[in-house]
């Protein structure tokens, strides 16, 4: 019998929907999880957070929870309470529960550690780190100057405008509509990256594992498409070799186990980043992913062990470039 403190432990919101669609997965895969709902919090009368050697223990009325044997799972963004007393508790219980998970032990598998990836938050640091990793990056600029953004930027759809913090926004062309509210970027940097037209890919990486999907829509965004009147279409996709070495090392770089990547493919071929997710939501990919993105999650926290981080080739010479493809080199004698 396993004991209940090296169990996998999820973290998050049960009512949310990639947290709900992991917790929904691990019931058909017979093995035990802990499920901590944050939501309790907002609502229980015992509530304890105490570091001890080696991780810490958490109760929440009569369930107690031990971190720092079991694998953990965190989706814990704060959401705040209609009561603004349980929002506080609430906000500094994710604090006190962050510094802990930051500090375990490098043996415990934590998917993923509050502060990894953590440039995300900022889209200028973002791009730059993963340039750094050897992706192709659309030109991107963020700025609250309406004159430089004007100098830059013309309202004929070439750019997308979308917002350059870690909060999810909207994407949208940049048009007419758009460059009159230019003057407004005082108050609100705001980010522009070139526009790139192709199709989607969307590719999870759990450690070195890669599950990646084609998308094709009529509309900017794919996310809003079907909100907005378009359309979609999702199938499986294999990504280049090289893009999951790019991938794992920004992984490894950041401190992630696990991430998703949003790749523009154009009418040449060429695979262009826009960013990496450090939290992702999955439950809308898995739908034609046949829960194996879920499943690899959950797979990984039952070992509990180093994740790889190196791809699974799909034939040996994925590792091979043709010497045709290498450019010529001018010698200095």
């Amino acid at each position: 019998m396993t004991s209940c403190n090296t169990l996998p432990i999820l973290v998050g919101y049960r009512r949310e929907g990639t947290f709900a669609h992991l917790v929904n997965l691990q019931r058909s895969f017979g093995k035990e999880f802990r499920i901590l709902d944050l939501h309790s919090v907002e609502h229980c009368e015992k509530l304890v957070l105490e570091h001890i050697p080696k991780g810490f223990r958490v109760e929440i009325d009569d369930d107690v929870f031990h971190f720092g044997h079991g694998a953990v799972f965190y989706r814990g963004f704060f959401r705040p309470s209609h009561q603004s007393a349980r929002s506080a508790l609430l906000a500094r219980f994710i604090w006190e529960l962050e510094t802990g998970l930051q500090m375990l032990p490098a043996s415990c598998l934590v998917m993923n550690r509050p502060e990894a990836g953590i440039g995300n938050a900022s889209k200028a640091r973002h791009v730059a780190e993963l340039a750094n990793c050897g992706f192709r990056m659309p030109s991107t600029l963020v700025s609250n100057r309406t004159d430089a953004v004007r100098a830059c930027v013309a309202p004929n759809g070439a750019w997308i405008n979308k917002g350059c913090s870690g909060v999810r926004t909207i994407a949208v062309a940049v048009g007419g509509p758009e460059a009159a509210r230019l003057d407004m970027l005082d108050s609100c940097p705001t980010l522009f990256q070139q526009h790139v037209r192709g199709y989607d890919v969307r590719a999870h990486m759990v450690g070195a594992s890669c599950i990646a999907l084609r998308i094709e829509s009529d509309r900017v965004d794919y996310r809003y498409a079907k909100r907005q009147g378009g359309s979609i279409r999702v199938s499986p996709v294999d990504i280049p070799t090289v893009e999951q070495f790019k991938a794992i090392e920004y992984m490894q770089r950041t401190g992630l186990e696990f991430a998703g990547f949003d790749f523009k493919v154009d009418a040449s071929g060429t695979w262009w980043l826009l960013e990496a997710n450090p939290m992702p939501g999955f439950e809308f990919f898995d739908q034609f992913a046949g829960d194996r993105i879920g499943s690899e999650v959950l797979r990984s926290l039952l070992a509990n062990g180093p994740l790889p981080r190196r791809p699974v080739l799909s034939k040996p010479g994925d590792l091979f470039i043709e010497a045709s493809r290498v450019p010529g080199v001018d010698r200095a004698d």
